[in-house]
Parts: structure tokens; C-alpha cells; sequence
């Protein structure tokens, strides 16, 4: 007896005819296998979860932007891509998008089963399992959402229909669409819609908002294979291959388009194959801009604890401070004289920087770190170097505090017997010099003397309350301090002189940031805290500093600045090292506005002596250091939003009554204190105290030492060894003013 359940082998037939099932054993055959697969699809997609969004598939690049709104730049690193809402699409792009990928978009629930059939029978028929059959849902799920992949194997091509599916199910069309031409790629570097309509067309005519038949049927045809469509050449010329290609390609979305409905059949006579733009690999950190992207990213950073992958690939928008034209000022400025610029033409391996502040707010409105940020990474307007002479405002600031006055005198001869300090070129000026004198002509023994009476300490505190921190390299409590030997960058420099030109005030930091916000949530504003102010000197410490630091414009080292045309006060600084001058400096302000600028050669161990075409002409800060900042503030000063609008405060001539001598109602005359001559030895004819004695309490006098008749008007001194004396600079033919 046959007990078995199913009649197979067939009973009673002959070999082979037993093999062959009957119609009822196919029947359940076909049955058994429908319900296994329909099981294995059911386990599976219970199974199968959506996962997370991939980071590059959502990364949108950050921009930044000038204060007037203009772009500027972006970051490096992100996606190349803006997010667009499907409300700002319009309907001629999707028409054409869907024309090209997927006909059935609208119907399909997210799969395509004559799709997948007839990518079944290739792949079956083929050594090749490259046949997609993917509607746009699918090409969705594979580009957007992590561990999906693009490998060409049945296991991944299930799980990509089942999330298809599902997001088929989850999400609108419109939303499927939207982030669809928020993800995929199109080519010439670029992710999603807006990105690529600005790569492909010319500008003018690349808003993805208003996109023409032409434009929309190209960006469709593309998506298939970006790189073998493009055939417009960087050089202008048309690859006719490719052309061709891309012809076809245009065709068929066109005659899509033509069937669904969408355009009429004059419209798809007419189409043709829009202008292209020229491919180019734009890198905005190419150029003086480089410079400004990378300060602004590393503020960024500092100020939020972002990470470079939330700050590059956030789609943030970033309005930053920085003032488009004076900007560009800075840049001219900056450019060599053969180009109308005041860099000097014959500059190898030289290097400058810049930076300028807006003295109430603290703003940056400019910086300049040099030619080219590709070429060199190091910002010369943040980077530190010695500023010699241009630190002896803040001892000037030291001793009023202390209870001297402008008018106090120290020793001006050469050398200052205690420290072996001298002057430039060995250049002495007298037993009894003022501090007004003294900042004017930039003698080193009169402010080397002053530090060493109130205490170096005193005038270190003076310099951190500028903003300078106490822990910058170099900064040292000694008697040469005010000399400028620490490492400190014109962008400190420009922060310490605006307090000086606002009434002792000055914010606590440079900022570069007015706020962020994302391109998806515009009006979700991310402002950083207030700019705090620190009251660095007393009001009127402030107006007398800069009342002597507009004397050094209007008689002393700086005359180089009379030519901005608005009230200036500021002060030249020279590092050197016996011969050598290793770093030259120009720092100053209108009332509006404080701007530092310096040089240096190579790694600032070179001499920038002969730089400018004179080799037997010392390189001063009142020289090229001054006519780029001179050039640079005439063109601030006549911009509207930082012309002055008044003077600087009157003379306060603080202590004038008291320790440093009787009241002073006018400006010292001529014959006094604005023009000695030299002595020819410490032992002058005018009483000669110690160099640390207190000045004399009377109202002072600038004494008339006896002549040295082989000396003219000295030039700036150079800057003492941080380890002991100063080294004289080296005799010139004719007098020069740092």
C-alpha cells in the first residue's frame, strides 16, 4: 500500500512519464513557493528597518557671507549642496526629472514591478547584474540612507525595494521628490538642485527657481551619467561626442514629456540644448579670501565647540562683520606699486598683514593675511612678530596712570648709562626729554628710563589691559618692554590702540561673527553674546596718549599719514637686531576706526633693509608699513559708515598740576620741546639726572644741548635685546623717520 502524502514519483507510470507532476502537484508547487516568497517578503520587510539618513547624503554646505549680505565664501570639506523646498521647484523641472527616471512616479508605490521584470530577464540573460529597473523612490533610498550601498547584488537590490516601499508609504510624493532633488548628484562637483543649476548655466541665468524647458530637460538627461553628457570644455570648445550623447539623452525626457502631457508638440519641436557654462573647479579659499574663511571657521569653532563636520556640512549661513570695500581697500592697498598698491615691487619672500577694527564695537571689518591662502596657510594679520616703537603708547599710558604727565622728562641721551639702552644711530637728545618728545621722535633711553621708574610691571599691566595677553610670548617686566620685543599680531595691535581712540574703552575681543542661522531654519538666529567692553585706561589717560600719538603724525616719525585727510593719531615700530631690521610696523586711528599693519621677511630672521629698490635704505615703520595703511585708511575715512564725525578730545593733560609739573595751557612751542638737538655726550650742558631720578616738579623745558655737528634729526631707534643693551643702528647718509 502507497502511504505516501504526496504521489511523486507518480504512481503506476512508466520511467520517464513518472517524473513529469500533474497539473494539480504544479498547481500546489506554484502555490507552496508564492507563500514562501510572500513569507520570506513579509519576515523581511517586518524586519527590515528604515535606517538613519546618511551624513554626507544630508551634509549641505555652509556659507558665509559679507555684512552687507554679499557671499563670500564656503567652507571646504561640505557637500557641495543647498536643500530647496518642492514649493520653489517648478513643475517644468519635476515634468522633466520624472520624464527621465520615472515615468510612472505618480502611480508606482515606490517600486516598479515591469521595471524590475525587465531588469530580471537583462540580468538573467547576461553576465552582468547592472540592469537597475529603480524608480526615483528607489535611487532615493540608495543615495540617502546608510548601509544601503550601490552594489550590484540581489540582496541589496531586495532590501532597496522594501525601503522603497515603505518610504512609499511613509512619505508624500512631494516630499519623496523634494529630497530626491536635494541628494542625488549632477555633476561638476555638485549635490542637489540649486547647487547644480548654478554649475551647469551662466550666470544670469542659473536660478533653479526659474529654470526653462531647455535647462530642465538637460538637468534631467544628466542625472544618468553627469560627466558624459557634459560637453562644454573649460576652453570654450564643444566635445561633439559627448554632445551627441547628451543629444540623444534631451530627446528622450523631451519626448517624455511630450507623452505625459506636459509640453505641447510646438514646444518639443523648439527644445533645444541650453548654453552652458564653462566647467570650473572654483576654490573660495583661493586668494586674500582664503584667509578670511579660515579666521571666521576657527572663531566659529571657538565660540559654538562645533565640530568641523557640524560646521562645514550644517548648510549654516554665516553673516560675518567683515565690510565688503573695505575689504578690497585693504587688498589694494596691499597690492605692489607697479599695480597702484603700496607693497614695494622688488619683495621677495616678504610678507604683511593687516587688520582693522571698528573702535566702539570691536567689529572687524577687514584683514588681510596675505596674497594667497593656497600658496601659504599663515595669516599674517593674526600671526604674531615683534612691533618694536609701537608699544610705547601703552608705557606712555603706564606712567599717566602712574601720575606723570606728557610733559615729565626722562634721559635722552645715548646711551641710558643703567640698562646701555641707545638710541637709533647712537643719536642723543639730551639729559631732560618729555614723554611728548620722547613718543614724537621715538627715543628709546626716554621710555626705557620711564619703565624703569614706575616699574616695568607697570607698564606689563598696561599692555594686558590693551588686550594683549599676559602670556604672549616675549612679554617680559623689564626696563626694555617698552620696547616691543613680544610676539604680538596687528590684530592685537588694532584691539589695543581702538581703546585709545574710544576714551579708554575697547571690547573685550575682536568679533568677526554677527550670527548664524541654517539655510533650512532662516529664521532660527544664532547671534553670539554681546561684545563686553573693558575699560583699559581713564578717559582722560586716553586723550592725552592720543593727543602725543597725533603729534607722532604731525611732527614726529608718522607724517607718512597726514595724507588720509581725516584726524589721525598713530605710531611707527622697528624690530631689529643689530643691523638688521626683522619686522616694521604702522598702527593708528581715525576716531572711527583702528588699523595695524607690519612686515617681515621669510620666518622674521631676515633683514627687510633694501626691500623697495635702495639698498643702502633702512626699511622704517613710517615708510611702506605706513603708505599701505595710509592708502588703506584714506579709502576707510571716505566710506560713509566709518568717516569721522568729529575730532579726537582735547589735551586733558593729565598730572600736569601735580608730579609731572605746572600747568600746561597750549602746546610746548618750537623752541622747546619739539625740537632739541643732540648732545654729543651723556654730560650735557643742561643738568643731567640719573636716568631713574623723578622728574623735576616745575613745568618742564626741553633743554638746548650743545650741538653734535655730525648728526641730523635722528631716525626711530631700534629695539633693544631682550637680554641687555641695544645695538645702534647702522649710520645712514641723511636723516630717516620710523
Amino acid at each position: 500500500m502507497d502511504t505516501r502524502i504526496i504521489d511523486y514519483p507518480r504512481a503506476g507510470r512508466r520511467w520517464p512519464w513518472k517524473l513529469i507532476p500533474s497539473w494539480r502537484q504544479v498547481l500546489l508547487l506554484g502555490l507552496v513557493g508564492v507563500a514562501v516568497v510572500l513569507g520570506a517578503f513579509a519576515y523581511a520587510y517586518q524586519a527590515i528597518a528604515i535606517p538613519e539618513a546618511d551624513k554626507a547624503a544630508v551634509a549641505q554646505s555652509t556659507q558665509v557671507f559679507w555684512s552687507n549680505g554679499d557671499f563670500l565664501g564656503q567652507f571646504s570639506g561640505g557637500s557641495n549642496r543647498t536643500n530647496v523646498a518642492i514649493k520653489n521647484v517648478p513643475p517644468v523641472l519635476e515634468h522633466a526629472v520624472i520624464s527621465a527616471e520615472d515615468r510612472d512616479f505618480y502611480q508606482n508605490r515606490g517600486i516598479s514591478p515591469r521595471g524590475i521584470a525587465r531588469a530580471l530577464v537583462s540580468n538573467l540573460t547576461s553576465d552582468s547584474k547592472g540592469q537597475g529597473g529603480s524608480t526615483i523612490t528607489q535611487q532615493f533610498v540608495r543615495n540617502y540612507y546608510q548601509d544601503v550601498g550601490s552594489q550590484k547584488t540581489y540582496q541589496r537590490k531586495v532590501r532597496e525595494a522594501i525601503l522603497a516601499i515603505k518610504i512609499n508609504q511613509e512619505k508624500s510624493k512631494d516630499q519623496i521628490l523634494q529630497d530626491y532633488l536635494n541628494t542625488i548628484w549632477w555633476g561638476r562637483r555638485s549635490y542637489g538642485l540649486q547647487a547644480a543649476a548654478k554649475a551647469w548655466f551662466p550666470r544670469g541665468a542659473n536660478d533653479y527657481k526659474s529654470l526653462t524647458l531647455d535647462q530642465s530637460a538637460f538637468l534631467a538627461a544628466v542625472i544618468q551619467a553627469p560627466d558624459t553628457f557634459d560637453y562644454q570644455r573649460a576652453d570654450g570648445t564643444i566635445d561633439a561626442t559627448r554632445q551627441a550623447r547628451a543629444k540623444a539623452r534631451f530627446d528622450y525626457v523631451i519626448a517624455g514629456m511630450l507623452k505625459k502631457g506636459w509640453i505641447t508638440q510646438q514646444q518639443a519641436q523648439e527644445a533645444k540644448l541650453p548654453q552652458l557654462a564653462r566647467p570650473s573647479r572654483t576654490n573660495y579659499y583661493k586668494g586674500t579670501n582664503g584667509y578670511l574663511l579660515d579666521y571666521v571657521h576657527a572663531q566659529l569653532q571657538a565660540e559654538t565647540g562645533w565640530s568641523d563636520e557640524q560646521i562645514e556640512g550644517g548648510g549654516y549661513r554665516i553673516i560675518t562683520t567683515l565690510d565688503k570695500d573695505a575689504q578690497a581697500a585693504a587688498v589694494q592697498a596691499m597690492k605692489p606699486k607697479k599695480d597702484g598698491g603700496q607693497f614695494p615691487d622688488d619683495a621677495s619672500d616678504v610678507h604683511a598683514g593687516l587688520a582693522s577694527i571698528d573702535v566702539k564695537t570691536g567689529r572687524l571689518i577687514a584683514m588681510y593675511g596675505g596674497p594667497d591662502y593656497l600658496k601659504r596657510q599663515i595669516n599674517d594679520a593674526v600671526h604674531g612678530r615683534a612691533p618694536g616703537s609701537s608699544f610705547k603708547p601703552f608705557a606712555l599710558a603706564a606712567g599717566l596712570k602712574d601720575g606723570l604727565s606728557l610733559y615729565s622728562t626722562f634721559w635722552g641721551n645715548s646711551p641710558l648709562p643703567s640698562t646701555k639702552t641707545r638710541n637709533e644711530f647712537g643719536q642723543s637728545y639730551g639729559s631732560h626729554v618729555s614723554l611728548l618728545y620722547g613718543l614724537q621722535e621715538s627715543i628709546n633711553t626716554v621710555y626705557v628710563d620711564e619703565a624703569q621708574q614706575i616699574g616695568p610691571k607697570k607698564v606689563k599691566a598696561a599692555i594686558e589691559a590693551a588686550g594683549i595677553p599676559a602670556d604672549t610670548p616675549g612679554l617680559q617686566a623689564v626696563p626694555s618692554i617698552p620696547l616691543g620685543t613680544a610676539d604680538v599680531s596687528p590684530l592685537q595691535m588694532a584691539l589695543g590702540y581702538s581703546a585709545f581712540a574710544n576714551h579708554g574703552v575697547r571690547a573685550e575681543a575682536p568679533q568677526v561673527i554677527d550670527h548664524v542661522f541654517q539655510a533650512t531654519h532662516p529664521k532660527r538666529v544664532t547671534k553670539p553674546d554681546a561684545t563686553k567692553t573693558v575699560k583699559a585706561f581713564d578717559g582722560d589717560v586716553a586723550a592725552d596718549v592720543t593727543f602725543a600719538l597725533h603729534k607722532v603724525v604731525t611732527s614726529g616719525t608718522g607724517t607718512a599719514a597726514l595724507g588720509v585727510g581725516a584726524p589721525v593719531a598713530a605710531k611707527t615700530g622697528t624690530n631689529g637686531v643689530q643691523d638688521n631690521t626683522l619686522s616694521a610696523w604702522f598702527v593708528g586711528f581715525t576716531p572711527t576706526v583702528a588699523t595695524a599693519v607690519d612686515f617681515y621677511r621669510g620666518d622674521g630672521l631676515q633683514d627687510l633693509d633694501g626691500v623697495g629698490g635702495d639698498t643702502h635704505r633702512a626699511f622704517f615703520g613710517g615708510g611702506f608699513p605706513a603708505s599701505v595703511w595710509t592708502a588703506y585708511m584714506k579709502a576707510v575715512s571716505a566710506m560713509p559708515a566709518y568717516a569721522p564725525k568729529g575730532d579726537f578730545p582735547p589735551l586733558a593733560c593729565v598730572n600736569c598740576n601735580g608730579r609731572g609739573g605746572g600747568a600746561v595751557t597750549s602746546e610746548p612751542s618750537a623752541g622747546t620741546s619739539s625740537g632739541p638737538q643732540p648732545s654729543s655726550s651723556p654730560t650735557a650742558s643742561a643738568p643731567a639726572p640719573s636716568p631713574s631720578a623723578s622728574p623735576t616738579p616745575s613745568a618742564p623745558v626741553q633743554p638746548s644741548p650743545s650741538p653734535s655737528p655730525s648728526r641730523s634729526t635722528p631716525a626711530e631707534p631700534p629695539v633693544e635685546a631682550p637680554g641687555g643693551g641695544a645695538t645702534p643702528g647702522a649710520a645712514a647718509p641723511q636723516a630717516q623717520k620710523r
